[in-house]
């Protein structure tokens, strides 16, 4: 697992309190995990995702604001639609996107893709070991013919009726 410096966290913490006051949020504005981390390789993705991500929910309670984070996780593409086959974190490693890191997101409560899966319970433990927050995946065809896949973590989390769960505390 990857652990951030205090550095690498007032990073992550000033990007959040920028984008909030400018309200990027509504622009949709991301932070990729390697502009925190120098340095990072594919494999580190998953560990400096999961660091960043802990961060931001810990600064983002200590604001108040009614908003939510989201840390996504970009899967390979496909010119057929491919599903959600995933049953454990390094399977979720080996489908990331070769290209593009993880992205960290400050959004509006709301703005989900209406196709978006909320993953089980099980599942979102046995791949992210996250209780605090939910796990989403979504699948759709791009402009450019090609099916893009992503997963991601999203707090406070919102259960598969749409309610917000109860907010619990951060390990």
């Amino acid at each position: 697992m990857v652990s951030l410096t205090e550095f690498q966290s007032r990073r992550v913490r000033h990007w959040i309190d920028d984008v909030i006051a400018r309200k990027g949020y509504l622009r949709v504005e991301e932070l990729h995990i390697d502009e925190v981390v120098a340095g990072l390789t594919r494999s580190d993705w998953f560990g400096a995702g999961i660091a960043v991500f802990r961060v931001a929910v810990d600064h983002l309670r200590q604001t108040g604001v009614d908003l939510r984070v989201t840390m996504d996780f970009c899967l390979s593409s496909g010119t057929s639609p491919i599903g959600l086959k995933l049953h454990s974190r390094e399977e979720l490693e080996s489908e990331f996107d070769s290209y593009q890191s993880p992205s960290l997101h400050i959004l509006p409560h709301g703005t989900s893709a209406s196709d978006t899966v909320v993953l089980e319970d099980d599942l979102k433990t046995r791949i992210f070991d996250i209780s605090f927050a939910s796990a989403k995946y979504n699948e759709h065809l791009g402009l450019g013919g090609e099916y893009s896949r992503f997963i991601w973590l999203e707090f406070p989390a919102v259960n598969a009726r749409g309610g917000r769960h109860k907010r619990l505390p951060m390990p």
